[in-house]
């Protein structure tokens, strides 16, 4: 479901505790769940949901330079070394990760339990027939790397800090590698 947080009539707030309608909505489909949940139904599927909501970028906005101050395009330049913003968080980079990648929000994000010296989602989606390998680590082993499959049939992305160039080039080899 997709409902935009259109706001209730204060009218409507004296019958009504919620301040606006993906409130109500989402509330409404916790208790439908929770009605599920206290019966000995054999459901083959999940009947959670998850609650996403329109946020700005994580990455930061890049800023055409336009003049001839050259401390000032230096300075341009240093605060991206890192794409990030300052407040960025794994979750929220891990799913826009995927729609940028044009992965559904109901793809399936595993941690992989065999990598032990970084922690590495795989992303999965019934639309592709690759995944999505998601290190976030500021610093990736070299075990790490050794350990991933990386081929044809996943795209591994990670922070374009925490891997060296040389490893960058060594495994664009292998398969397709991104970094942000």
């Amino acid at each position: 479901m997709v409902q935009m947080p259109e706001v209730i009539k204060e009218t409507d707030l004296k019958t009504n505790p919620y301040s606006n309608i993906a409130k109500l909505s989402s509330d409404r489909i916790r208790k439908v769940m929770s009605s599920f949940s206290n019966r000995s139904y054999d459901f083959p599927f999940d009947i959670g949901f998850r609650y996403f909501k329109l946020t700005p970028t994580n990455f930061k906005i890049w800023i055409d330079f336009t003049g001839k101050d050259l401390d000032k395009m230096n300075y341009l330049f240093e605060e991206f070394n890192d794409s990030l913003n300052v407040n960025w968080k794994d979750d929220n980079v891990k799913s826009e990760i995927l729609l940028t990648e044009g992965f559904p929000l109901d793809s399936i994000l595993t941690k992989l339990d065999y990598v032990k010296r970084n922690t590495v989602y795989q992303a999965r989606s019934t639309i592709f027939s690759h995944s999505l390998l998601i290190c976030l680590d500021s610093k990736i082993d070299i075990d790490t790397l050794n350990k991933l499959k990386i081929d044809d049939s996943n795209i591994f992305i990670c922070l374009d800090k925490s891997i060296s160039d040389q490893h960058k080039l060594s495994f664009s080899d292998k398969g397709l590698i991104k970094t942000i």
